[in-house]
């Protein structure tokens, strides 16, 4: 799953844009396939089991994962072409923070297990309004993992893959650091970025240099979210590759700009 998601991350970074937010890159009507079985974890993304939590709040509509695991176990006692489906509606809105705060609905919407005629196989498909590729995604995936295998009954059956559709995916140049460490060759990614979309490389370089290089890191000090990425990059990019990404921004750098992060900026994405 890591490496697909990582897969994605560059292929999608590259994608011509359905329309730009900003810095965001917005595509429409995406369609992701992964793996079940989970080889991330929140701390790949930068973040704690505190994230956890907070996707609890946001998405964990336990009344309705019951009622779907519930059926899914009947189902189990006599095989055919059978689907449940859980509500992610914990909230019907969501307060964002910060001094862009906005409301909003949640972001991932629901989750459906399809049984195979035999019920020897079950595939995954996850619906979303919207959410963030890079940083806040991954997260999703980690937790949907936890909560399939804790509530459904899966013995026996081969989980084929898991489909996300997305009305709405954010492509975020400021989370873009995010996937450098656990690439072999970060300079060569970009590299490749800025020949197919050097509108977004440039934004990917100005807010990589505002984590990794001092003098370009205005704008950020006030604002929790940009210092977390910020604490993650520092501590997942040291030695000769740190070396070589600062020489390669510094060298590449299209110079100051006034745009800053705020923590409201992302929230529509989470």
């Amino acid at each position: 799953m890591k490496q697909e998601w990582l897969d994605n991350c560059l292929q999608l970074s590259g994608m011509k844009a359905d329309f730009y937010s900003g810095s965001r890159k917005i595509l429409q009507n995406v369609e992701l396939e992964f793996p079940f079985e989970c080889t991330l974890e929140y701390s790949d993304v930068g973040y704690t089991i505190m994230k956890r939590r907070q996707l609890e709040r946001n998405y964990l509509h336990q009344e309705s994962i019951d009622m779907a695991s519930s059926l899914w176990n009947q189902y189990r006692t006599r095989p055919k072409y059978r689907s449940v489906s859980f509500s992610c509606y914990r909230t019907l809105l969501k307060d964002s923070h910060g001094p862009r705060g906005s409301k909003m609905g949640p972001c991932m919407q629901s989750v459906c297990l399809t049984m195979d005629n035999k019920g020897k196989e079950v595939d995954i498909t996850v619906f979303y309004r919207t959410t963030e590729i890079l940083k806040k995604f991954p997260a999703d995936l980690v937790f949907l993992s936890d909560i399939i295998k804790t509530n459904f009954n899966l013995e026996g059956m081969k989980v084929n893959k898991v489909t996300c559709y997305f009305a709405n995916l954010t492509v975020h140049p400021a989370y873009f650091v995010i996937i450098l460490p656990h690439l072999k060759d970060p300079i060569a990614e970009l590299e490749k970025l800025r020949k197919i979309d050097p509108y977004f490389w440039e934004w990917a370089v100005k807010w990589t240099a505002r984590y990794t290089i001092e003098k370009y890191g205005h704008g950020i000090a006030k604002f929790a979210q940009a210092l977390q990425v910020k604490k993650y990059a520092v501590a997942k990019l040291t030695g000769e590759k740190l070396k070589a990404l600062q020489d390669y921004l510094e060298t590449n750098h299209p110079g100051y700009t006034r745009t800053r992060f705020t923590d409201g900026e992302e929230e529509n994405d989470e």
